[in-house]
């Protein structure tokens, strides 16, 4: 046995110089390796996980045994191939049909062809690409390798590279090539089909597949396909024919001039450089460690954003020729960027960096040796003239970015400097998730989506030129539509791009066909994203050219047409402008909100003869054909959040004018004891919250605010004469301001407590606005008295007496309403005024949560708010939102990924932590009891980490102590869960997470992560297939999943008409009979504010709490869902005791055990809810 290094006997000490490992100085790698890992990762944590990463994504060689027998296999049938003699078209078609093989000809080709069509082996078969330089990842779907099969040169003509002579030679070729593998079925059987390399027609590709039979080149499950790429020397043809700015396609009409053909002329140079893009990064592999590992992060970090090379945008092989180009150059005075002693990582973040910050559009990249052209016809100028992105390869001749749009590349660019941002962070070690492993999904992650379905007719906009270097007019629309939009939405938006539909899950392609089929038309969807600035997408005039300026105007007016008018504005300039009109019926936020939609539905309907749906249709409407409107979706969830047959033009900011002007009214009183000092919001109504605008009319909910009195020692010292004293000041106040007819009526209300200490009275107060405003006093002298019963010191005997409880309790409802709440008030108010869109995140939020039956008893307001505030202040791995339908979807992400349990919830809610140079401001703030505000983000989460800890350890001794000191006793209520949201204000998450009864319960969260899945499962689905009037089930919860359902009657509902499926036909109970009667209760407002089904909903949860849950939609819900509490049943029989709250029934004749009776218990909640219970409907018996 090897006992080297156990202290088993003291020996002499061995010396520095001795070869002992243990005293061996550090190796250069070693020594990198420390240096990295302080400068570099931060964090030792950081390094594992890129390392873990790595070995997990890294395709192992066990894999590929088989795979590598199939390719030898398949060489040699591709070297032994036999020549075919030249024959016409009508030959090889007549050939190829016997063989039951379609030639992927990339359009019909003339019938009047005099050029042969002749077939030979290949002068090579080569490896490219990834596999080969081991550079290759696992995916999602699944991996291809490479075969470049160089065409003989003998095969061409000199003019073949005109008018898609060469493209259709080359679709010959690949049919033989499926026809003589088809030809060796018995010793290689493999799956067969064509797809487009790059989304284009004019280059198909044979795709090989495993066959699935486990024959011995079965290489199905190594999760690879073979993809065969043809190609030519570069001797071929002439080089300078096939310059950027030379014309190889012909029209068919005649053209003054002929445009050039930089697309196709750039396909067929592609075809010639494929080997040589081999060699050049193959040299870089050899020369540096650390390339292929940098390689493949890069792609993982492609991967997880859907960026490729069929959505038009940079791939992991543009990526590692950047990569490789500054390793040579790149940095200042050309000098190199990158190092060959570099590590993968650092490699792929300066890459990204530059990437990130590298002016793509007006500096094209050249990676030729000496950084010059090759000759004077592939000049940068002859490219950036053709080309919107150019990076031209080591041969000069190849732009590797021809199929990047200067809109895609601005989008890699916007998520490169997120990453980079994420990586420089103060918290960058816990961003590892965010960069690397979170899927950020095409549809989900714009502020709006425009879903342009396949047209029947080409677009106008694809003209004859343009059909000359695009075969395809969908390709072609997809590249164009970015740039129509965006001259006419101008700074409107922020960015836009198109891309194909995110693909099912498991599916490769959405053009792929058999090798038997005709290659179908490339026709697919188009989707663009747009990114909105939320200052500008709402405003109502665009302002055009000055009419000077004759050649600008005449563009404006082609581009809107009868929209464009000349206006004169104030400043006595004359432009063109197009003004869009507000319906003064409607809320105005509403019809702000449709402005872009409006525009973009224009500009689709003049140039592109489509017309668009922006709003959910009505199941009646589905008929006609989703496939023949284009579909925006960002204002489709609008209807949610007004309620039904309302046509009221108040907006939030009607209410604050109110709340301000009443503020103003009760500090300039003079005729009280005391003067109010202040007057404070606290209400979701004044921080643009509440799910519908509050409104100036009967049964609207009242608006709470919170006054202050000057300080005085004539204050009671005894909590119950302090209430007493507050509601004496609250009728004296509503004395005064009837005298004075400022308010319509006030309404006193001690509350329905039954502890006399507890702050719960208010006086609702109607002014004659219309608005109620719902007032509470705050005495910081009640606070100081609770605070010193319940001193965290006092002993355990008297910390479990009545009082004392009720004390805390108290302290509780103070907290609430006059600590939190107010701040919360303030920092919301403040995050919705910086981010426009917040507030509509909010209220759709809190309605789809109130549409699946969480009420305030499952999950506070002050939780959503801050939970919704998350996606803005701290919105990895997403970019801000700025629309509401974004902010609504990164919200459910959050809910569908968040490892509540483990991890705990940073949430930024202070202005000055958002600005540059935070962390500097934090000396020189304080915090409201005198502690100072948490900016560093690193330190945020190391606190509030460690509060999560402490409470999850508390938890879990409470449950050991609970086990001991009774076995049998289990707790029948669900208790919360461990979770703290931590802001810079209360780093421990103790102001809204710290009281378990503030924290929702395991159930609650956990059915909140099923339900938020199902939702963007079902949103992807929608935005793929166009069916918006399927939003609505979105708003739709299971019902059957519940054991009983209490039908409500829905005329005693108040708020029934927020309902999401009202009923206008439903009988109103409070119609009355007799006209004087009605004008007598017009003028009662005492009941105005009584919504019964709130005490029923408390009853309920305070009688039953322990045995059933309890769910309703508190916006004119008609039915209250109850589940029942099985741990209260007979799993765990239950003694019978005097003092039980429910009714119960014996288990059995002769137990003494007993479990609840559910009929009685039924029954006695229809007499609680006498009057308004119709009735019970039982899905499952006990």
């Amino acid at each position: 046995m090897d006992n080297e290094g156990v202290p088993v006997e003291r020996k002499k000490s061995k010396s520095l110089s001795d070869n002992s490992k243990y005293y061996k100085a550090p190796t250069n790698e070693e020594i990198q390796q420390l240096r990295e890992t302080t400068e570099l990762f931060n964090t030792n944590i950081f390094r594992l996980q890129i390392d873990e990463l790595l070995s997990e994504v890294k395709i192992g060689p066990k894999k590929t045994v088989v795979l590598e027998k199939a390719l030898h296999k398949l060489k040699n049938i591709l070297d032994n191939m036999k020549s075919i003699p030249e024959k016409s078209l009508s030959e090889i078609q007549k050939l190829m049909k016997k063989k039951n093989i379609k030639i992927p000809f990339p359009n019909t080709p003339p019938k009047d062809i005099q050029y042969k069509f002749s077939f030979k082996a290949p002068s090579s078969v080569n490896l490219v690409g990834s596999y080969l330089l081991q550079t290759a990842c696992k995916s999602p779907t699944i991996n291809n390798i490479d075969l470049a099969v160089e065409m003989p040169k003998e095969l061409f003509q000199e003019k073949d590279h005109m008018n898609y002579r060469y493209f259709y030679k080359r679709a010959y070729y690949l049919a033989n090539i499926a026809a003589n593998i088809q030809d060796h079925k018995k010793d290689f059987k493999v799956k067969m089909e064509f797809d487009l390399f790059q989304d284009d027609q004019r280059q198909p590709v044979l795709v090989l597949y495993g066959a699935g039979d486990g024959s011995e080149f079965d290489f199905s499950k190594s999760s690879f396909c073979i993809r065969i790429l043809p190609s030519i020397s570069p001797s071929v043809f002439p080089i300078q024919r096939l310059a950027p700015t030379r014309n190889n396609v012909r029209p068919t009409v005649e053209m003054k001039t002929l445009p050039p053909t930089p697309l196709y002329n750039n396909i067929i140079l592609t075809e010639t450089a494929y080997v040589s893009h081999l060699n050049t990064l193959h040299r870089y592999v050899k020369s540096s460690t650390s390339f292929k590992d940098a390689c493949i992060l890069a792609k993982v970090w492609l991967n997880q954003r859907d960026f490729n090379s069929k959505n038009g945008r940079l791939n992991g092989f543009i990526f590692a020729m950047i990569m490789a180009w500054l390793m040579k150059c790149g940095g200042p005075d050309g000098s190199r960027k990158l190092g060959v002693s570099y590590s993968s990582f650092q490699l792929f973040k300066i890459t990204m960096e530059f990437i990130a910050n590298h002016d793509f559009v007006n500096k094209p990249i050249i990676m030729t040796d000496n950084q010059e052209p090759i000759s004077p016809e592939f000049t940068t100028d002859s490219y950036s003239s053709t080309n919107e992105i150019v990076i031209i390869d080591m041969t000069g001749r190849v732009n590797l970015a021809a199929n990047i749009t200067k809109f895609s590349m601005l989008e890699v660019q916007n998520e490169a400097k997120l990453t980079i941002q994420n990586l420089t962070g103060e918290d960058s070690a816990d961003k590892f998730d965010t960069l690397f492993l979170q899927k950020i999904n095409s549809s989900l992650k714009y502020d709006n989506i425009l879903r342009i379905p396949p047209l029947s007719v080409p677009a106008p906009l694809y003209t004859v030129s343009a059909s000359l270097d695009n075969p395809s007019a969908c390709l072609h629309l997809k590249r164009k539509l970015p740039n129509l939009l965006s001259k006419a939405l101008t700074d409107r938006i922020i960015h836009i791009c198109s891309f194909n539909p995110v693909l099912p899950k498991g599916q490769y392609s959405i053009n792929n066909w058999k090798i038997n089929e005709k290659m179908p038309e490339n026709n697919s969807v188009i989707m663009i994203g747009i990114n909105l600035e939320a200052n500008q997408s709402t405003r109502l005039v665009d302002f055009g050219p000055s009419a000077e300026d004759e050649v600008a105007s005449k563009a404006f007016r082609e581009l809107w047409g009868e929209k464009s008018e000349l206006r004169r504005f104030k400043d006595g300039s004359i432009k063109e402008s197009v003004v869009w009109d507000l319906n003064p019926n409607n809320n105005e936020n509403v019809e702000r909100s449709l402005i872009l939609s409006k525009m973009i539905s224009f500009i689709l309907e003049r140039h592109i003869g489509i017309k668009t749906i922006s709003s959910i249709r009505d199941d009646e409407e589905t008929d006609q054909s989703e496939e023949t409107y284009a579909h925006l979706f960002s204002t489709q969830l609008n209807s949610f959040l007004i309620p039904f047959d309302s046509e009221s033009s108040y907006t939030f900011k009607d209410a604050m004018n109110a709340f301000h002007e009443f503020s103003r009214t009760l500090q300039g009183l003079d005729s009280l004891p005391l003067d109010i000092v202040s007057v404070q919001a606290c209400d979701p109504a004044l921080r643009y919250t509440s799910v519908f605008e509050p409104q100036p009319i009967k049964n609207s909910p009242a608006i709470e605010i919170i006054i202050t009195f000057e300080q005085t020692t004539r204050w009671p010292d005894d909590l119950k004469a302090i209430q007493i004293m507050k509601s004496a000041f609250l009728i004296e106040l509503s004395k005064v301001l009837l005298k004075k007819e400022i308010i319509k009526d006030a309404i006193i209300n001690v509350g329905n407590s039954q502890h006399k200490i507890e702050a719960v009275g208010y006086v609702d107060f109607v002014l004659e606005s219309g608005y109620t405003f719902r007032c509470r006093i705050h005495q910081e002298r009640e606070e100081v008295l609770l605070k010193r019963i319940t001193d965290s010191n006092a002993p355990q005997a008297i910390a479990k007496s009545n009082e004392y409880q009720e004390c805390v309790r108290a302290l509780t409802i103070i907290d609430h309403h006059f600590n939190h709440g107010p701040i919360l008030s303030v920092k919301i108010q403040n995050l919705c005024l910086k981010f426009p869109s917040l507030s509509y995140t909010i209220r759709l939020v809190k309605r789809w949560l109130a549409a699946h039956l969480f009420s305030k008893y499952h999950i506070s307001d002050s939780i959503i708010e801050l939970i919704c505030a998350k996606v803005y202040t701290n919105p990895n791995p997403w970019d801000i939102p700025n629309s509401g339908w974004a902010g609504f979807i990164h919200v459910l992400y959050l809910f569908a990924n968040w490892n509540w349990s483990e991890e705990p919830l940073i949430v930024p809610i202070e202005l000055e932590s958002l600005e540059p140079g935070a962390e500097a401001k934090q000396t020189q703030n304080e915090l409201l009891y005198g502690e100072k505000k948490c900016f560093n983000r690193a330190e945020l989460y190391q606190r509030s980490r460690q509060a999560l800890l402490e409470m999850r350890e508390a938890k879990s001794n409470s449950a050991i102590k609970m086990s001991k000191k009774d076995k049998k006793t289990v707790n029948t209520t669900s208790p919360s869960i461990p979770l703290v949201i931590a802001t810079e204000l209360d780093p421990e998450g103790n102001y809204w997470t710290g009281k378990s009864q503030d924290r929702p319960t395991k159930m609650v969260m956990k059915r909140l992560k099923y339900l938020s899945q199902a939702a963007l499962t079902e949103i992807e689905n929608i935005i793929l297939k166009g069916h918006d009037s399927d939003l609505k089930k979105l708003f739709v919860t299971p019902k059957n999943n519940f054991d009983v359902i209490i039908k409500l009657d829905t005329s005693k509902i108040i708020n029934y008409k927020e309902n999401l499926y009202y009923d206008a036909d439903h009988k109103d109970s409070k119609k009355i009979k007799y006209k004087n009667l009605e004008i007598d209760q017009e003028e009662n407002y005492e009941f105005d504010q009584f919504n019964p089904m709130d005490y029923y909903l408390y009853n309920l949860k305070k009688t039953y709490g322990n045995i059933a849950y309890f769910f309703y939609d508190q916006y004119g819900g008609d039915s209250i869902y109850v589940l029942w509490n099985r741990k209260a049943f007979g799993d765990v029989p239950q003694n019978w005791k005097i003092n039980l709250k429910y009714s119960t029934m014996p288990i059995s004749k002769d137990s003494e055990d007993v479990k609840p009776n559910t009929n009685a218990i039924l029954g006695e909640m229809q007499r609680l809810g006498q009057g308004f219970v119709k009735g019970f409907v039982i899905n499952r018996e006990i």
